[in-house]
């Protein structure tokens, strides 16, 4: 029973953590460093020290034409609720893209300790150094010792007598050099004839068959309300170039994607996945058919792949960093008094398009603009601007950071809102969340991780609360957890007692028989 008051006295401690703050250091934030080659890929283990049940923050690279981080950047969270020390809380995966050293770093970051001491936004951690080392270029071959002296040997040989017979062999030792050349042009310019994957694969779905690199026919099942899926393509020779169409828009019955393999000496083959999508109750099934001749196909891998953008230009303020075409993330920061901003775009490719996604009026703090670009042949690529808008100088030292209201649809809370109140249970699926800040100037985000939500309110100076929905379970409530630890307890008691009981009688009864 002690335990569980002393876990009911961290929870709460818990629940005000979000709203203290401390100047002083409490834990931090640790990446490793590494060294990898160029093109390699690493896993690297987020940790915190110190003792600390919470922490959040954002994971980025100082120098992003150094390393790339492929997958867990980004904002993070982790909580330990029942208030035991945390330990592993991201992982992250970079990949080296030239010879260089960059360190990567959280910023943005809050951390709370296990006595509830909270240290609020702004607090930044550098990782070790990040060391990416170029690949060993290969050695080009040369003609061996023992040729080397015998042309030595037979130049010396050659008298100015023999000048005819000099000439000769000297025009004949130019027509073999020059025969040489063309032959290793050729061969350079045929290349090599491999044209497999070595990989293939659809993010979220398993293919009906396992992958082989000589089976090229797949399928895949997918709901009524998926509009694309992600393939995942690697040529087998890194010379090899993998084109892949068909994987948006897609209809009501049988679509067909193609992955088209050409080698370097132009061979083509051809992977398709046909996509079985489920009719909903307003589709009309249709069959979508991709080219299936090598005509065809060759008209489309044939056009222009360019998907990239010249620039990106702003009507206000700066793009950080400068625009590279390579480069697809980007930030602006405007004043408080900048309400509207506008975009120019200069396309590498004529052909292609490109499709924005903005905001009609910028609101404090990030505002999200896409640039979606579609090359000739259909393959697209997406440029991601956030411009963050300053808060107004008269409110930047509110601190208010709880929510007004929290609301749900398709699904409810179990318990009414109260804004003191930082852990709620929902019923429903797929829900979506209505959160409204106290303070009109504060920033609301809500994060998903998995069936859990987070909702993080930002204060204008800076403090941050945490409102925690998960999914309702009746073995997760509290309520059930104290009736268990209470069952546990009594049925601990009775076995002790019994179990007591029978060891004494067997020891009397020992007893008894020796007498």
């Amino acid at each position: 029973m002690m335990n569980t008051k002393i876990k009911l006295f961290l929870f709460s401690l818990l629940l005000f953590a979000f709203t203290l703050k401390v100047n002083a250091a409490v834990g931090s934030i640790n990446i490793p460093g590494a060294t990898i080659n160029v093109g390699d890929t690493k896993q690297l283990t987020v940790t915190v020290s110190g003792g600390l049940m919470a922490a959040d923050g954002t994971i980025s690279s100082n120098d992003s034409s150094c390393v790339q981080i492929v997958s867990g950047g980004g904002y993070f969270i982790k909580v330990d609720y029942e208030g035991n020390p945390i330990s592993v809380v991201a992982n992250v995966t970079i990949k080296g893209l030239k010879g260089c050293s960059t360190t990567l770093q959280v910023s943005n970051a809050s951390v709370s300790s296990l006595d509830g001491v909270h240290e609020d936004r702004g607090v930044s951690f550098t990782s070790g150094t990040i060391t990416v080392k170029e690949k060993e270029p290969e050695q080009a071959s040369s003609p061996s010792q023992s040729n080397n002296t015998q042309n030595n040997s037979n130049n010396t040989s050659s008298s100015s007598s023999q000048s005819s017979s000099s000439s000769s062999s000297n025009s004949s030792n130019t027509t073999s050099t020059n025969a040489a050349t063309n032959a290793s042009s050729i061969v350079k310019k045929n290349g090599s004839s491999n044209n497999s994957l070595s990989s293939l694969s659809v993010t979220n779905y398993n293919l009906d068959k396992k992958f082989n690199t000589n089976t090229t026919s797949y399928s895949i099942s997918v709901a009524s309300d998926v509009k694309s899926i992600n393939v995942n393509a690697k040529a087998s020779d890194s010379k090899a170039k993998v084109t892949i169409y068909g994987t948006n828009s897609l209809k009501a019955g049988k679509n067909t994607v193609s992955v088209v393999v050409v080698a370097e000496n132009g061979d083509k083959k051809t992977y398709t996945i046909t996509v079985n999508k489920e009719k909903g109750s307003n589709d009309t099934e249709e069959v979508v058919e991709e080219p299936q001749t090598e005509e065809e196909q060759q008209e489309l891998v044939e056009k222009s792949d360019d998907n990239s953008l010249n620039n990106i230009k702003p009507s206000i303020g700066i793009l950080s960093p400068a625009f590279d075409k390579n480069k697809t993330k980007y930030v602006i920061y405007l004043p408080f008094e900048v309400e509207e901003i506008s975009f120019e775009t200069e396309l590498s490719d004529p052909n292609a398009t490109v499709e924005v996604t903005s905001v009609e009026k910028l609101k404090v703090g990030d505002n999200k603009y896409t640039f979606k670009v579609t090359a000739q042949n259909g393959s697209e690529k997406q440029y991601f601007v956030t411009v963050k808008r300053g808060i107004d100088p008269e409110v930047m030292d509110n601190k208010n950071s709880f929510l007004k209201a929290l609301n749900l649809t398709s699904g409810k809370l179990t318990k009414k809102f109260d804004k003191n109140i930082y852990e709620y249970y929902y019923k429903g699926k797929n829900i979506k969340i209505k959160a409204l800040a106290e303070d009109e100037n504060a920033n609301v985000d809500v994060i998903k991780n998995g069936d859990v939500y987070y909702v993080k309110v930002t204060s204008p100076s800076g403090e941050t609360s945490i409102y925690t929905l998960r999914p309702y379970k009746f073995y997760n409530t509290l309520g059930f957890k104290i009736g268990v630890g209470s069952g546990g307890f009594v049925a601990g008691f009775v076995t002790k007692t019994l179990l007591r009981r029978y060891f004494l009688k067997r020891k009397a009864k020992k007893v008894s028989s020796k007498k």
